[in-house]
């Protein structure tokens, strides 16, 4: 076995040798934690929250350039699934003026609740796990109502149905189908090794001994790419499985060895969304840097080619590690040379931290470090949760790269944006519509109206009139960076 000691030997010889990496940090911005969303969701929940408290959508994020707006997601609500929050998207228009470098203007235009497909709203609490709702194949199965998303891909093409979004879940863990008025369309069925055997209410009671296989309590699926051409999806968990010999005897998180998990789906569903054609599954090996860091994020920039969002655990000046890693599932890439990382589906429990013998796992190459002193974010304010990455328009021949964080839905805690430009080879990228780099977005539109109630279904309280607070900040001059 190769020992995780000498890989990382190689991966830091490969960055050194590397310039595939050619970033530009242009601005930051922050979105008030106290704003308010287009939900209409009047009252309060925990602790006196609004519940139209716009905020967690940092969570997930994507770049749809068939509306050239940001659709993001938000996760399970505020203090850590104690909420009946009730689950949504964001949409975003995002502009700024990159001549000056002094303005990124963020504005919210629309906000869409999630609904199974009977129209019951999906939950962010712990306390639904019973299986009640129904699934959206119009089966008799049942499908639980709690509901933790964490990332969202807007599908541009092939079977993944164009326009249509897929969202990971963090409970199950789970990948969802839904239409842009946030009804539940799929849920795919994924290798057994991923859902935990005994759903819970608390953490030490999803661990082992209750669990001994599956997802780790609170560690499903933060991440979900799309290829370009809708043929494929890629999903992995934030740590590894419990099975992956991941946890120490007092459930200590001590594994490197993770599963990304490639979704191919069945061609027929370019045609009939409604096929019962199956998707197919292959399982490739990516170690993670420490035991303690996590996988928040992966986004596809071609059909086989994806970065990696993998971070610590820690905010302010105690973050240690943070940024974007780049691999690809093709044999044929400069990075893998030549050598077609291997398929470990077949293997049933990987070691802690060695490369089984015979498998060649995915090769990293890091690509941005945001610890780097060159874009001074490490700061008291470094937010713990940096969670979505998308790729934006092309802009002077650059793409645009915006990463957000996780506020948790906390009001004092506000959600960041940080706008790179990225320079990779024109090989590297699908073509997107170019953007003026002094362009300024119109004025959006007013939120869509909100479509009758049924009253046979489980609804929200009665809209407010008005948004508590507008979700468009300018700003502050020292958020922009010095270069």
């Amino acid at each position: 076995m190769l020992t995780h000691a000498r890989r990382l030997a190689m991966l830091a010889s490969l960055c050194a040798s590397s310039a595939f990496a050619q970033f530009e940090l242009i601005t930051t911005q922050t979105i008030s934690g106290e704003a308010t969303d287009f939900s209409k969701l009047e009252g309060t929940g925990p602790e006196g929250l609004p519940n139209n408290l716009l905020g967690s959508f940092g969570s997930g994020i994507d770049y749809d350039p068939a509306t050239k707006t940001y659709v993001s997601v938000c996760d399970r609500g505020p203090f850590d699934g104690a909420s009946d929050f009730h689950c949504r998207v964001q949409i975003f228009r995002i502009a700024t003026n990159l001549r000056s470098k002094e303005e990124l203007q963020v504005k919210l235009i629309k906000t869409v609740l999630l609904t199974a497909a009977d129209g019951t709203p999906f939950r962010g609490s712990l306390n639904r796990p019973e299986p009640k709702l129904p699934a959206p194949d119009g089966s008799e199965t049942k499908i639980p109502q709690r509901y933790d998303p964490e990332s969202i891909r807007v599908a541009q093409a092939g079977p993944a149905g164009k326009g249509t979004w897929w969202i990971a879940d963090e409970y199950g863990p789970w990948i969802d189908q839904f239409d842009e008025t946030g009804k539940h369309l799929r849920r795919l069925q994924l290798p057994a090794r991923y859902g935990i055997a005994i759903p819970a209410v608390t953490y030490q009671e999803e661990m082992p001994p209750a669990n001994t296989s599956g997802r780790q309590a609170n560690r499903g699926f933060e991440s979900l790419a799309i290829s370009p051409d809708g043929t494929r999806l890629f999903v992995i968990t934030q740590s590894p499985l419990i099975q992956d010999n991941s946890l120490d005897d007092r459930n200590r998180r001590k594994g490197l060895n993770m599963r990304l998990l490639e979704v191919t789906l069945p061609a027929a569903w370019e045609t009939d969304q409604k096929s019962a054609e199956k998707p197919a599954f292959k399982e490739y090996l990516y170690q993670l840097d420490d035991a303690r860091d996590g996988v928040n994020e992966i986004y596809a920039f071609g059909n086989t080619d994806l970065l990696v969002l993998e971070r610590d655990g820690k905010g302010g000046f105690e973050s240690k590690r943070r940024g974007l890693f780049r691999v690809s599932v093709a044999g044929d890439s400069p990075l893998n040379k030549n050598q077609q990382p291997t398929d470990i589906s077949s293997i049933e429990a990987l070691p802690r931290d060695e490369v089984p013998d015979g498998v060649i796992p995915l090769t990293k190459l890091s690509v941005l470090n945001f610890m780097d002193e060159k874009w001074q974010l490490v700061n008291d304010q470094m937010p713990e949760k940096i969670e979505g990455i998308t790729l934006g328009p092309e802009i002077d021949g650059r793409r645009v790269l915006i990463v957000t964080s996780d506020n948790d839905l906390q009001p004092a805690q506000p959600t960041r944006f940080w706008l790179f430009l990225w320079n990779p080879a024109k090989s590297e990228l699908p073509a997107l519509p170019k953007v003026d780099p002094a362009e300024e977005h119109p004025a959006p539109a007013e939120p869509d109206a909100v479509p009758a109630a049924d009253p046979t279904k489980e609804q929200p309280p009665a809209a407010p009139t008005q948004p508590a607070a507008d979700p468009l900040i300018h700003p502050a001059p020292t958020d922009t960076p010095k270069h």
